[in-house]
């Protein structure tokens, strides 16, 4: 089932058709009104305003890049393009006018040395857990779940033997049947607020509970298997797409912005232009 508001309803001609009034043009060209209408099916938004501006902004940006084909004589000055062979044409464009953003090396190496935790597998934890279970609004329950974390904390501090007995008796988690384990734990596996303090935490009883969402949670780590770094020459290529899409991407909002400043546009005000756009 699409959820996506209905924007050219019966009870909405009249606001459309004041939406559409005013005349734009782009270097002396007149944006049609009727491919403005067909153009609002491609862009789904919460109120009919918001659409037609994102309609109008998308066919203004697109007259540009034709206006531009011509200009770089990839079609006649005075040439009209059917709506279906105005893709091709300003692919074609984009091809001529934005050749290929390859990254050097410098910026790959570069870009690695700056980002070292991206290239690193992410470490390995064999978990017990004990969770003291309250809602994330209920403020008082969750000050009564903190103490008695800390009192079951304290306990285990004294006597880390008896984790699993407490699991159990304490627990709200089904892990309590394991004795509070949640086995092996690796990133993605548990909620973010559980993953960021638990990956920082050395091997044995965590000296502090965790809070999320469902409570506080009492730690015990068996075991953890540091992550490996990944050596550059494994990632290089990895790197030298990414930067090669980024560079491409900030060229052609560069290159957008250009057409817009150098253009006489009437009727619309544009607003920021970038890639996405496209």
């Amino acid at each position: 089932m699409n959820d996506t508001p209905t924007l050219i309803a019966s009870d909405h001609d009249d606001r459309l058709d004041k939406l559409l009034a005013p005349k734009i043009t782009v270097n002396g060209k007149t944006i049609d009104k009727n491919a403005l209408r067909l153009e609002l099916q491609n862009h789904p938004a919460e109120s009919i305003e918001d659409a037609a501006f994102s309609a109008a902004r998308g066919l203004v940006l697109q007259e540009l890049l034709i206006q531009q084909a011509q200009k770089a004589g990839l079609i006649q000055a005075d040439a009209e393009v059917a709506a279906n062979d105005r893709e091709d044409l300003i692919s074609e464009l984009l091809n001529k006018e934005i050749p290929a953003q390859n990254a050097s090396e410098e910026e790959c190496r570069r870009y690695y040395d700056a980002n070292g935790e991206k290239f690193c597998s992410p470490p390995l934890m064999e978990v017990r857990h004990i969770l003291l279970p309250a809602a994330p609004d209920a403020l008082e329950d969750r000050e009564i779940a903190k103490a008695n974390a800390e009192s079951v904390l304290e306990k285990l501090t004294f006597n880390p033997e008896d984790f699993g007995p407490l699991a159990e008796q304490f627990s709200a988690c089904p892990s309590r049947e394991q004795g509070g384990s949640l086995g092996q734990v690796s990133k993605g596996q548990t909620v973010e607020e559980f993953e960021r303090q638990l990956f920082n935490l050395p091997e044995g009883l965590a000296q502090l509970p965790i809070a999320t969402r469902y409570g506080y949670h009492v730690v015990y780590v068996d075991h953890k298997v540091e992550g490996e770094t990944v050596p550059y020459e494994a990632a290089r290529q990895k790197i030298a797409n990414y930067l090669g899409e980024r560079n491409h991407r900030r060229a052609l909002s560069n290159f957008l912005q250009r057409l817009v400043r150098e253009a006489d546009i009437q009727g619309i005000e544009l607003g920021d232009v970038d890639e996405n756009l496209m």
